[in-house]
C-alpha cells in the first residue's frame, strides 16, 4: 500500500540562518492533516530520503516531523 501525503497546507515558510560555523535551513508548512493527495500527484521522487542522504553525507543532520501546534517542518543543520 502506498503512503498518502497530506495536501491541505496553504502556506510555506523558509528560514536560512547561520551562527558561527553552522547553517540552519528550516521549512515549515501550515497544514492540518485534513485531506490527502492522490497517489498520481506524488511525483516520481524519493521523498525525504534524498535530502537526508545529502545532508548526512556532508556531516549534518536533518529532522522532519509535525509541529506542536499544526503543520510540519524540516530542519537541516550543516557545520563547516
Amino acid at each position: 500500500m502506498m503512503q498518502r501525503l497530506v495536501a491541505d497546507g496553504t502556506g510555506v515558510g523558509v528560514v536560512l540562518a547561520h551562527a558561527g560555523n553552522t547553517v540552519r535551513v528550516m521549512v515549515r508548512d501550515d497544514g492540518r492533516g485534513g485531506s490527502s493527495m492522490q497517489d498520481t500527484a506524488r511525483g516520481g521522487g524519493f521523498g525525504i530520503a534524498g535530502p537526508t542522504e545529502r545532508v548526512t553525507a556532508l556531516g549534518g543532520t536533518l529532522r522532519t516531523g509535525p509541529r506542536e501546534d499544526h503543520g510540519g517542518e524540516v530542519v537541516g543543520l550543516l557545520s563547516a
